[in-house]
């Protein structure tokens, strides 16, 4: 009886299917892999802000995040997000290989000077428009948290404390609030003749000091001068 001849012709079709086999198997398991449609997120500091509130698309086997690329440590949903931070989702077999980046950017109060003083001729003239905070949509409040925020035009009170908060540009959210102690002084504009003549001699010069107007003041060469003059002759 004649031996079976071994045919390898089906080996080349065999190592296709296992082939195919694996590369399907890749591709179902990446297909579980989180997704990540916002890589920038952004938050208020007046918000929970946890691990939790980062998002991200669950494509079947949950979402997990870590701290790094390559961590093996996933954090638990209750820790805390860090301003400037990049978090990083995997699914819950930890094996995605690239991870979905996050940056998180938290906004907090504007910033400023936390006593900032209006000097006028008339109190009335200084307003919730004269205090200067520095950030997004900046509004001004009587309150530490709460309330309705100040028109700019409302006169303000001497020594009181007003409080500034900014929207985060992305979600609309509000902050925290800055303090500014805020001072109004009232300098009455000085008065005195418009023209004032003096007599030149060897005994008499001139000078700045000589001309005269209610209160202690500065003279300026001009009304826009930034520079006071000093004592000199006229």
């Amino acid at each position: 009886m004649k031996a079976k001849k071994y045919s390898t012709k089906s080996k080349p079709t065999l190592v296709v299917l296992f082939l195919l086999s694996f590369i399907l198997g890749l591709t179902s398991i990446n297909a579980q892999c989180p997704t990540v449609t916002n890589n920038n997120q952004s938050f208020c500091d007046l918000e929970s802000i946890l691990v939790s509130d980062l998002v991200a698309v669950d494509n079947g086997n949950g979402v997990v995040w870590y701290d790094s690329a390559t961590s093996t440590v996933p954090l638990s949903n209750l820790t805390s997000l860090i301003d400037g931070e990049d978090y990083y989702a995997d699914d819950n077999s930890g094996t995605c290989g690239t991870r979905a980046r996050v940056d998180v950017t938290i906004y907090g109060a504007p910033t400023g000077q936390n006593f900032q003083g209006v000097c006028l001729d008339d109190p009335s003239l200084a307003t919730v428009g004269d205090l200067i905070a520095i950030g997004n949509d900046v509004q001004w409040y009587l309150t530490a948290s709460g309330g309705l925020p100040l028109n700019s035009s409302t006169v303000l009170i001497d020594d009181t404390i007003y409080y500034a908060d900014q929207a985060n540009p992305d979600t609309g959210c509000r902050t925290s609030r800055l303090s500014v102690l805020v001072n109004v002084g009232f300098t009455p504009i000085p008065t005195g003749e418009m023209v004032q003549e003096f007599c030149f001699s060897s005994q008499f010069n001139p000078t700045v000091a000589d001309l005269v107007a209610s209160g202690t003041n500065n003279w300026y060469i001009s009304l826009f001068s930034a520079l006071p003059l000093p004592e000199t002759h006229l």
